[in-house]
């Protein structure tokens, strides 16, 4: 593998068309381009915000628009993320989809998002590990599905760092993900908590209250949901959803509104966003 390049090779790769992938909201895609091949970027909330949500819908998104992709679970089992995904695509409630408790009106529409699932590039594994020899046959395998971006939830159960201390442990794993990233190609989008204490309830993280991590991310998005922690506030199935682009390293940083529904995890744009 080429190390050192003149920088004459580097002004004529410039010179071509950045390879983006298109995150399926326009507002965002509008600002960033889409999420770039060889960067890793970076999803962080406070717990319960809808981090696992909202890679599921970019997951969706990019394997709508017939780009290869592989979602990584260590919180849950695969079969669960395809529930999720069935239950965002077919705008059900996925706990349904698990009991076997589809109403006979939707058992027809779910039939048909199931199949229409089977045919995306979407890929699942709760099993990839990036460690030693089991990554060399892994990357064996992922590079027969010819996936150009992987999601990973969460970094705190990446497993490649020995580290004890987990700040220290998350800062390795990140570096190692983003070196990843660039020795293969990829776009790689991860989600991490943040585990501060000192966020008032109600309000919106900062990067600073992210570890680490955040330094070494060429994006960070922070996620936060006014009402996520406020039953007694709570105004219904869909409620707002604030995407804050809180670092970018190709260009100006920016907040989106978004709208999530509890029920199905299903995350939209607004409506006079929409063209």
């Amino acid at each position: 593998m080429e190390v050192i390049k003149h920088i004459k090779d580097l002004l004529e790769e410039e010179n071509k068309q950045i390879e983006t992938i298109k995150t399926g909201y326009t507002t965002i895609d509008n600002m960033i381009l889409g999420m770039r091949r060889r960067e890793l970027v970076l999803f962080a909330s406070t717990p319960g915000v809808g981090k696992t949500a909202m890679l599921l819908n970019l997951a969706l998104n990019m394997a709508k628009s017939k780009t290869p992709v592989l979602f990584i679970t260590y919180e849950t089992t695969a079969r669960k993320i395809s529930e999720k995904l069935l239950g965002i695509l077919a705008g059900i409630d996925p706990f349904l989809l698990e009991k076997d408790e589809i109403p006979d009106n939707q058992k027809d529409s779910i039939e048909e998002a199931k199949n229409y699932l089977a045919s995306l590039p979407l890929y699942i594994s709760e099993q990839f590990i990036f460690t030693g020899k089991i990554l060399k046959n892994e990357m064996q395998e992922l590079n027969s599905t010819k996936v150009k971006a992987i999601f990973i939830d969460s970094l705190q159960f990446v497993q490649y760092s020995s580290q004890e201390n987990a700040e220290e442990r998350d800062i390795e794993n990140t570096m190692f993900l983003k070196n990843f990233a660039r020795q293969n190609d990829l776009a790689i989008i991860v989600s991490t908590q943040i585990r501060s204490r000192n966020i008032p309830q109600g309000k919106t993280p900062t990067l600073t209250d992210i570890g680490g991590e955040e330094e070494l991310s060429d994006m960070v998005f922070i996620l936060h949901r006014p009402y996520a922690y406020s039953m007694d506030q709570y105004v219904g199935d869909i409620e707002e959803l604030i995407v804050q682009l809180a670092k970018n390293r190709n260009g100006p940083s920016a907040t989106f509104k978004l709208m999530f529904s509890r029920r199905t995890l299903k995350i939209e744009e607004r409506k006079t966003d929409t063209f």
